[in-house]
């Protein structure tokens, strides 16, 4: 009996992607939020050091992204995740460097725009930011995110998540869509990795397996000793 095709219900099909954005936001993580903004600016900094002084509109539009992902960053993070660290008294210290870090982050920045993107100048006043946001970053990962998993819950971090996303959708719109193209590529770069990591173990592992059954078949024939020659006897000539 020929089987029926399957009925498609279009009314469920169609609100597919918005059913996907709200399953990203009930799993979106905050820290891992925070390192994927951290990734693109670093990676823009490491587009921008490779310049020549010839290529100063891809200077300048380069930093100008830089600029931008780091300000939108700063606001969002003081925003709504510092505000919170802050209230408990063993992060209020480190809170405040951070903020300090931050407010040296913007002079830098508005110190850089006043250069030519041409010049050489410039380049070392971006290298040498490039390398004080390295550090904070790594301060930052290192130092801060191990103590707010203790202090704060899930719940706690997802709903800073939450507002995070959503005032930088609101004020950065921009950014959030460059942000989300960005991330959407570098979890199909990860996806496409581990299944080649898959594949080639599962080739590696079907090999040795064969080899296995190739070497267990050749035993269990059992293949007969192998008789020494008899020696044969030495005729000598009689005289």
């Amino acid at each position: 009996r020929r089987k029926r095709p399957p009925r498609w219900n279009f009314a469920r099909i169609l609100p597919l992607s918005q059913r996907w954005l709200n399953a990203r936001k009930r799993d979106m993580d905050l820290y891992r939020l925070i390192k994927d903004d951290n990734k693109r600016v670093t990676d823009l900094f490491k587009q921008i050091a490779v310049t020549s002084d010839r290529a100063g509109k891809t200077r300048q539009r380069l930093f100008e992204r830089i600029r931008d992902e780091i300000g939108a960053q700063i606001e969002a993070k003081g925003k709504h995740f510092y505000r919170v660290l802050a209230r408990n008294a063993d992060l209020k210290d480190a809170v405040l460097i951070t903020r300090r870090d931050h407010r040296k982050i913007r002079a830098e920045l508005a110190e850089i725009a006043t250069i030519p993107p041409n010049t050489r100048a410039f380049l070392d006043k971006v290298k040498a930011l490039q390398k004080r946001v390295r550090l904070h970053l790594r301060e930052e990962e290192q130092g801060l995110f191990p103590v707010a998993k203790r202090i704060l819950d899930k719940a706690e971090t997802k709903k800073i998540a939450e507002r995070m996303q959503a005032f930088r959708e609101r004020r950065h719109p921009e950014l959030a869509a460059t942000a989300s193209t960005a991330s959407a590529t570098r979890r199909a770069a990860r996806k496409a990795t581990s299944k080649g990591a898959r594949k080639t173990t599962a080739k590696a592992a079907a090999k040795t397996a064969g080899k296995t059954a190739t070497a267990r078949k050749a035993a269990s024939k059992g293949a007969a000793p192998k008789q020494a020659a008899p020696k044969r006897r030495a005729t000598g000539s009689k005289t």
